[in-house]
């Protein structure tokens, strides 16, 4: 059982990797923003000289509104906040203050680097909510692949101080008060413990650091099923049809479902891993996530 386990998680690894090289049939996406402004390149924290900057999507009107921490994927090794503008643009036609977060890859620094970055925006929005009309008490996290592992890490592990960081607005909450995943993994630990284990993939290497069997502890506390308790808001859990693997979220569900916490599962017929980049899926992406928040961000 473990070897299945672990062979599934290379599986997505890979996908992950694909996503910019081998993209899913279908079109491009050139989403046209209807009623929007955009703010790009705006420093959310910094590491010595090291600026952490998110790109800014918001609605027009009064609000206040909800908003979206918006991560992008790419195996935590490759990718960009620019992957996800067109994704920006269309949450904040639906009406969220969008920040989609740039944040230290595994090829700059390793874990938890990117978690402490994720949340280090999460508190940056709240410090600044009322100058972009935000409701502080209604934030999001959102990602693709390996920034849907980020937005389930991030959702689960509120109370997990080591997972904070040390820069950026501490005296704010990084609290996201609902999840939403497009096919990341969320049991890194479990996956990697066979014994004797095939060769791991370049990704969890570079992001964790090593193999499951020089660092077990990291592992664990890098799985965002690990803290899943009584603090988890609601998850949205979303797979495609010709994805791998498709048993991902089957722990995370069932302690979900233990604990009595909201959540949905959600299987997009005819795409493959990353297909929220592209036609036709990226419109079933954005509005059944609009859908989901819509019922709890309340």
């Amino acid at each position: 059982m473990r070897y299945i386990c672990y062979f599934f998680f290379l599986l997505s690894i890979n996908w992950a990797l694909a996503q910019g090289n081998n993209q899913p049939n279908g079109t491009k996406v050139d989403y046209k923003a209807k009623n929007i402004s955009e703010q790009l390149d705006v420093i959310y924290a910094s590491y010595g000289d090291r600026q952490m900057k998110l790109n800014l999507f918001l609605p027009k009107g009064e609000g206040p509104f909800p908003g979206i921490a918006l991560i992008h994927g790419g195996g935590w090794m490759k990718g960009s906040k620019e992957k996800f503008t067109n994704h920006g643009r269309a949450f904040a036609d639906k009406g969220y203050v969008v920040a989609v977060v740039g944040y230290r890859l595994s090829t700059e620094a390793k874990f938890p680097a990117a978690i402490h970055d994720c949340k280090a925006a999460v508190r940056w929005l709240r410090a600044n909510a009322a100058k972009f009309k935000l409701d502080s008490k209604r934030i999001a996290a959102v990602g693709g692949s390996a920034g849907g592992y980020l937005a389930s890490l991030l959702s689960t592990s509120s109370q997990v101080n080591v997972l904070e960081g040390s820069v950026g607005n501490l005296e704010y909450s990084s609290a996201v008060q609902a999840s939403v995943n497009w096919a990341g993994p969320v049991n890194n630990y479990e996956r990697f413990t066979a014994e004797n284990a095939p060769k791991p993939s370049q990704a969890p290497l570079l992001f964790f650091g090593g193999t499951v069997q020089q660092f077990p502890e990291v592992y664990k506390l890098g799985s965002p099923n690990t803290h899943i308790d009584q603090n988890t808001p609601p998850q949205f859990l979303v797979d495609s049809e010709f994805d791998a693997p498709p048993t991902r979220y089957t722990t995370m569900k069932r302690k979900l479902t233990d604990l009595g916490i909201p959540f949905e599962y959600v299987n997009i017929k005819g795409g493959k891993h990353g297909c929220w980049n592209r036609n036709p899926w990226f419109k079933q992406y954005i509005e059944k996530t609009d859908n989901f928040l819509k019922k709890h961000l309340k």
